[in-house]
Order: structure tokens, then C-alpha cells, then sequence
């Protein structure tokens, strides 16, 4: 089954076509990544997956069913509870929160009492939260942050910020786990153990994984599929090393002309 579908979906700002009719499925399990020169639309293409903004034309379809039609959304906590969890460009981390708080926070859409079962401290409300304790010293294992767990989130070096936040995202139990360039302003050093990170959480968490990224290294080495955006416009979608080949994603990249592609834009984004 596939877990996300385009269905020629697009949206507009005024009289800017920001994404143009795009469509593709991402099959359940798969780890595919968004490219595209700065500019070409890949995260307001994430911003419409997670409920940030509607679609002006087109559908967008989560596990099966619509979450968003023209002009209408589900919004991110809604998509949230459906399964959907994203990291963000730059880090949201909840600074002055422990690590391991940081965490906890993000089981709160699971528990199954109210605020009488809390009050009255029940056997439900403590199950509930041992349970979470469990998991989130879990995840802390595996992300290697169980020895930083009392610590503020805000003193953690940037590595083990990003893999803060991933592991926060997984609390939420997501089918889809969308990662928003997360080598952003890393070293290489960072940047490899962040490649790791996405690489652990594909083997051992049944989800499927979407990323923006523009370090071509990790998006080569780690995923399936790779779909080129420039200008809005999908111009390529296909595995990695054919993508690579592509004479059209090259030119985008280098900045040449390429009139199929600029003649596809120009027809695409024409305001009507």
C-alpha cells in the first residue's frame, strides 16, 4: 500500500505558482529523498504533506484516504495523530526541557487518561506512565543519549540535538517520518553520524522515510528513490544512480540552460 500520494496537487501564492501539478506515490517502507536547487519548491511541498498549507488544486492522500483537497487541510496535529511526524530545517528542540523530557512530551497523543485519572494519581494513569518511561529510555539507547538525558536540551551539541529530534518524532509512533534537510549546518564528522542515524531508524523502526536534503553523498548512498523539483516542476523520479545521469537535473543544478525543462516551467506556472 502506498503510505503518501500526489494526485496532481499544486498551490499558488497570489499569482506565484509555488509547486506545479505534482504527483507520486511513496510505497509503505520506502526511503526516498526530495532535491532541487534552492527555490525549486521541496519544502513548501512538505509543508502541504504536513498540513501547513492547503493545496490550491489537486489532493494529497495519507494511508489510503484524503487529507487535504483544494483549499482544505487537515492541520499538522490532526495529521499527527493519523501517523505523520516531520523535523524541521532548523532544530525545535524544547530548549529548556531535559533531554529526556524532550522525549516524553511527544507520548502525550497515546496516553488514555484524563486530567481526573491524573488528579487521583489511578493505576491506569501510572501504567500509562510507566510505560512511557520505558519507551523513552528506550529510544534514548538506541539514539546514544541515554547517558545526556538529564541534561537541557539547549547545551547538547548540534549532532545530538538532530538526533534529539528525530528520536522525539519517532515518540510520536509515525508511519511516515519526513526529515527537512537534517545536515543542515553540519561538519562532515555531524553530517556522518547523522547518515547513521537515518540508516538505524530505517532498519529498525516500520516506517517510511521522506527527506529534503542537499548533501548528494547521503541522498546517494541511503535512499531508494530520489525526485528532482526545479521551479516548482517535477523533472525527474527514479533511482539514485539514474538520477545522477539525468542531463536535465545536472543542468538544473549547474544553473544551464535547459529548454524542455524551462518551457515545462513556464507552462507550468503560467497564471491563468
Amino acid at each position: 500500500m502506498n503510505v503518501l500520494e500526489f494526485k496532481e496537487a499544486s498551490i499558488k501564492f497570489g499569482g506565484l505558482t509555488a509547486v506545479a501539478p505534482l504527483s507520486f506515490a511513496l510505497p509503505q517502507g520506502q526511503l526516498a529523498a526530495i532535491i532541487g536547487p534552492n527555490g525549486a519548491g521541496k519544502t513548501t511541498v512538505f509543508n502541504l504533506i504536513t498540513g501547513v498549507y492547503a493545496p490550491t488544486a489537486g489532493e494529497i492522500w495519507f494511508e489510503g484516504q484524503p487529507v487535504a483537497t483544494p483549499h482544505k487541510c487537515l492541520r499538522p496535529h490532526q495529521l499527527t495523530r493519523k501517523g505523520m511526524a516531520r523535523t524541521f530545517q532548523n532544530i525545535r528542540l524544547f530548549g529548556d526541557l531535559t533531554v529526556e523530557d524532550n522525549v516524553r512530551c511527544a507520548f502525550a497523543g497515546h496516553v488514555g487518561y484524563g486530567l481526573t485519572a491524573t488528579l487521583l494519581r489511578s493505576n491506569k494513569q501510572g501504567q500509562q506512565e510507566a510505560w512511557i518511561r520505558e519507551e523513552t529510555s528506550k529510544l534514548l539507547k538506541i539514539f546514544d543519549l541515554a547517558d545526556l538525558r538529564e541534561g537541557l536540551a539547549r547545551n547538547l551539541p548540534y549532532g545530538d540535538q538532530r538526533r534529539l529530534e528525530i528520536a522525539r518524532a519517532l515518540a510520536t509512533r509515525p508511519k511516515l517520518l519526513l526529515l527537512d534537510e537534517p545536515t543542515s549546518g553540519m561538519n562532515p564528522v555531524e553530517t556522518n553520524s547523522v547518515t547513521e542515524t537515518i540508516r538505524l531508524v530505517r532498519d529498525q523502526f516500520d516506517l517510511s522515510l521522506l527527506l529534503i536534503e542537499h548533501h548528494m553523498s547521503l541522498v546517494m548512498g541511503i535512499c531508494e528513490r530520489v525526485i528532482v523539483l526545479d521551479g516548482g516542476v517535477k523533472i525527474a523520479d527514479d533511482v539514485p544512480t539514474s538520477v545522477q545521469n539525468n542531463p536535465h537535473v545536472i543542468a538544473a543544478y549547474l544553473g544551464e540552460p535547459d529548454p524542455e525543462v524551462d518551457a515545462a516551467i513556464e507552462q507550468a506556472t503560467a497564471v491563468r
